[in-house]
């Protein structure tokens, strides 16, 4: 198992418009009553873009939400995930 699965695009259809978001789950285990906070960015063609968010998020909640406005001009780019672990 990776330490973090890329579920998507999921598509929601309003009336005549068609949206869609991504989720990035989290596959990680912090042992005892540590509260670990994780960043999660994405990179587009394996280069990062500082002028997109960066989400995030807790191990109370191991799921971020990535919706078009977070792709910005990226589209038909690779989206790919690089694991960095700062302790």
């Amino acid at each position: 198992m990776t330490a973090v699965e890329f579920i998507g695009p999921v598509f929601i259809t309003y009336d005549s418009y068609t949206d869609y978001y991504f989720i990035c789950q989290l596959n990680v285990t912090v042992s005892g009553d540590i509260t670990a906070m994780f960043d999660v960015a994405l990179t587009f063609d394996g280069e990062l873009d500082l002028s997109l968010p960066i989400k995030t998020t807790t191990t109370s909640a191991l799921e971020v939400t990535f919706t078009a406005d977070d792709f910005g001009q990226h589209f038909g780019q690779t989206v790919k995930y690089d694991i960095c672990y700062v302790c």
